[in-house]
């Protein structure tokens, strides 16, 4: 009787010794998968909670694009780039508001619209803004922007007083491009807005996505 207690002690050896690996196996997919997991949500998140990165007002490059854009009718003439994508929502809605408005007295408005939309430019002609259509290597190469909705504001003499974005939250309900543009022509100051809204150069894209966890129709819209 006591050997055979011995073999059941000694069977039993084994089997303990298995079920402690299993747990400890567990507990470490666990883990791997809790870290994965808050990889991809981060990832995920990152472009809808984060500011996105928008040129300084002493750039250069942006200041002499800028001063190439401004023709012989808009010496002396406050001017305004409005910078917006064609598959990015949050431009979408501040292309709406341009077109209901119409361009502003006094001051001079170009759409720079990244990739061609039929829709848009239809509208932005018809308000009678002066548009240009580029690509998003176009935009980066000649302004250095690589996010959009991006407000750029210059003044009469070639300053750069403004860029940033135009509301103060992701998917804010006031577009404020108006009362930036009428407060710098007061002399006032403007803060800038942080610019929410989509990545539109593939660098930018890839940064934000590492891992392509967005569907190639959906990445740029952040």
């Amino acid at each position: 009787m006591q050997a055979d207690g011995q073999g059941e002690r000694a069977s039993d050896a084994p089997e303990g010794a298995r079920s402690h690996r299993f747990r400890r196996g567990a507990r470490v997919l666990f883990w791997l998968w809790a870290a994965l997991s808050l990889g991809v949500t981060s990832a995920l998140m990152m472009g809808h909670t984060y500011a996105l990165p928008r040129p300084s007002t002493a750039n250069r490059e942006l200041r002499a694009a800028i001063a190439r854009d401004r023709g012989p009718e808009d010496r002396g003439r406050w001017l305004v780039h409005h910078f917006m994508y064609s598959r990015c929502r949050c431009s979408q809605r501040v292309v709406a508001s341009l077109v209901t408005r119409g361009p502003l007295p006094s001051v001079r408005e170009r759409v720079v619209l990244v990739g061609a939309h039929p829709e848009y430019e239809a509208a932005l002609h018809a308000a009678r803004f002066a548009l240009d259509v580029v690509t998003p290597e176009r935009l980066k190469a000649r302004y250095r922007v690589e996010a959009a909705p991006l407000l750029v504001v210059s003044d009469p003499v070639g300053e750069v007083r403004y860029a940033g974005g135009y509301t103060e939250r992701k998917q804010g309900p006031a577009v404020q491009d108006v009362a930036i543009v009428r407060a710098l022509m007061r002399g006032q100051g403007a803060s800038e807005l942080p610019l929410f809204g989509c990545a539109v150069s593939r660098s930018l894209q890839m940064m934000l996505d590492p891992l392509g966890l967005k569907s190639p129709s959906r990445r740029e819209d952040w």
